[in-house]
């Protein structure tokens, strides 16, 4: 996150093990959950895969996501589908090398969530952990919303979704 000429990362880390729509919009409503209230827009920036980011799931909870956040306006923001190469995957994986590294030092021994923050956290990322039970008591809300989306009538491409009270499409 770019705040104020500075670069915030921020990580969710959990053990809810579904890498899937629902709880790539629960991580980021929880980050975004933590703004200040003078936060008056959020620019995402995530990699694409269609089964976590670009879909129409994701973008009819945007609308609940901006909601349930000061009515921040959202702008998601997709990279190319790389497979884990692209600039967003820098921040996990150079969390993921550092605990690695201390590891293999023998500074830690990594058997969870708990372990794994504790390896990671004089990082300059802002790491947060998620329970699978806090995921999935969260879950229901996004199930019911993103059980409700019609199909999108075209298969044009999404180019971008900007949330201002509508979605547009480009």
């Amino acid at each position: 996150m770019w705040f104020r000429d500075q670069i915030i990362s921020h990580v969710v880390v959990s053990d809810y093990l579904a890498h899937n729509k629902t709880s790539a919009v629960i991580f980021t409503g929880d980050i975004l959950a933590k703004l200040s209230e003078r936060v008056t827009e959020v620019k995402i920036w995530t990699d694409g895969p269609a089964s976590q980011f670009k879909n129409r799931y994701v973008i009819a909870a945007m609308k609940e996501l901006s909601r349930n956040c000061y009515d921040v306006k959202l702008v998601w923001n997709f990279f190319a589908t790389s497979h884990g190469k692209g600039p967003v995957d820098g921040v996990g994986g150079t969390l993921k090398r550092i605990a690695t590294d201390k590891v293999q030092s023998r500074q830690c021994i990594i058997n969870g969530m708990a372990d794994f923050i504790a390896a990671v956290q004089h990082s300059s990322s802002t790491v947060t952990s998620m329970t699978a039970d806090a995921v999935n008591s969260v879950n229901v809300n996004y199930t019911l919303i993103m059980s409700s989306v019609k199909p999108m009538q075209s298969r044009e491409y999404l180019i971008s979704t900007v949330l201002n009270g509508r979605v547009m499409t480009l």
